[in-house]
């Protein structure tokens, strides 16, 4: 009837995997590695009982990138090169009346957050932690080698790794009403 609550999740997700190997040639071999994970979701910010006027909107894509390269650089010698790159992104945002649809459990929807004291799980309103950025990246080079020789053996490397990590959150941005 007319006074279902039905509110449509709306979950997307886009996954994208490559992968690579080969022999370069006799004394060269290489692999690359990429996947993308893309999403986009309505849900609840936790469990309880979160009305959809409480429930944020989030968009995230995560992308890595991965190469390596070993070579026998002679008999006793052989180097292994390996790189790495990886981006996070992610946008936390409140639910907007497009979104939510004209249903009564949209009640409350760009209202301040509230809740009831005998029953803190209830909420609905503009949620306290959005909006959120958050944006992440790293690179990574990794260098080894081992030298052979007789019954002796010698690893040497090293590792560079520079991470960027960028995030603005709201927290209690909004008014927030507590009903007793």
């Amino acid at each position: 009837g007319d006074d279902e609550v039905i509110l449509d999740g709306r979950d997307n997700f886009n996954l994208f995997n490559l992968r690579l190997d080969g022999n370069l040639n006799r004394t060269h071999s290489g692999f690359l590695r990429f996947s993308l994970d893309k999403n986009n979701n309505i849900a609840p910010p936790a469990s309880g009982i979160f009305m959809p006027s409480n429930w944020h909107v989030g968009r995230t894509k995560a992308e890595q990138a991965q190469a390596g390269l070993t070579s026998i650089v002679s008999p006793n010698l052989v180097n292994d090169l390996r790189l790495s790159y990886s981006y996070f992104s992610n946008d936390l945002n409140a639910m907007q009346p497009g979104q939510c649809g004209r249903q009564p459990a949209c009640v409350g929807l760009g209202s301040p957050q509230i809740q009831l004291f005998d029953a803190p799980m209830f909420r609905i309103g503009h949620q306290s932690t959005v909006p959120k950025t958050m944006r992440q990246r790293a690179f990574q080079v990794v260098n080894n080698a081992s030298y052979h020789r007789g019954g002796h053996k010698i690893n040497v490397g090293g590792e560079w790794e520079r991470l960027n990590l960028g995030s603005v959150h709201s927290f209690f941005e909004q008014p927030q009403m507590v009903l007793w």
